[in-house]
């Protein structure tokens, strides 16, 4: 059984050379489209595995991370991110099935949502989920379910 890798997705090369999880074991790959030599020699040098990616919009393109990564012969991928990566993952289609945890709390309209989705205000813009399961796991709740792509 092979071990995880955990692989980063940073267009501008910030991640810091002293980040914990680059002296962690294990594999960890840095996805970028920054031509800044002087910095990924530096990321290297701490422990980071470099790959070069096409620029898209404003950002690494995410389906060529994944490609990437079919190539590497990574076939499952856990995203644990952010707002902002993990709803250009979902608008781009290249989520396939969600585990959300919910705590039993409730936060404020400035609270950072799990999403950032622009352009779905209305109804009529939603993105559809089939729940496959849920359960208690301690006082939280986890709901598994499929996003449906063919939006």
């Amino acid at each position: 059984d092979s071990q995880p890798i955990r692989v980063v997705v940073d267009t501008n090369l910030s991640m810091p050379t002293d980040a914990k999880m680059l002296k962690e074991p294990g594999q960890t790959v840095l996805m970028t489209c920054s031509a800044d030599e002087h910095i990924a020699q530096a990321l290297k040098d701490a422990g980071a595995d470099i790959h070069m990616m096409p620029y898209c919009n404003t950002s690494v393109d995410l389906k060529s991370v994944l490609q990437q990564l079919g190539d590497m012969q990574v076939n499952d991928v856990l995203l644990e991110t952010g707002a902002t990566l993990s709803g250009a993952m979902l608008q781009a289609g290249l989520i396939d099935e969600l585990i959300i945890y919910m705590a039993p709390v409730l936060m404020g309209n400035e609270a950072r949502g799990l999403f950032a989705l622009p352009g779905l205000e209305t109804m009529k813009d939603k993105i559809e989920l089939e729940i496959t399961d849920q359960r208690l796991v301690g006082k939280d709740i986890r709901i598994t379910a499929k996003v449906s792509l063919s939006q």
